[in-house]
């Protein structure tokens, strides 16, 4: 896989190296069994959505997860009002 250097941080995480293997070898055996590249099935909308469901039936997580705001100590404990992270959005 080709990342930047700033882009390889998020992916040195073992939870996503899983994630991107187990959607690669989805598409891989896809492919196979439908004789289209990986290409193909990215440009095309029907096959694109019949992967897509394949991978959902699967369980595969194609999306993260919705986060709750995360606040600071300073604003938990009251001394600063609604102080947030700045990576974090309110919900």
């Amino acid at each position: 896989m080709g990342t930047t250097h700033v882009t390889n941080g998020s992916f040195r995480v073992h939870s996503t190296e899983w994630n991107i293997g187990e959607a690669a070898g989805s598409l891989a055996a896809y492919c196979l069994n439908t004789g289209e590249s990986p290409r193909a099935v990215r440009n095309t909308k029907t096959m694109l959505e019949d992967f897509q469901y394949i991978l959902d039936k699967a369980g595969v997580e194609r999306g993260w997860p919705r986060l709750s705001h995360s606040q600071s100590y300073a604003s938990y404990s009251g001394k600063k009002k609604n102080w947030y992270f700045g990576e974090a959005k309110r919900l």
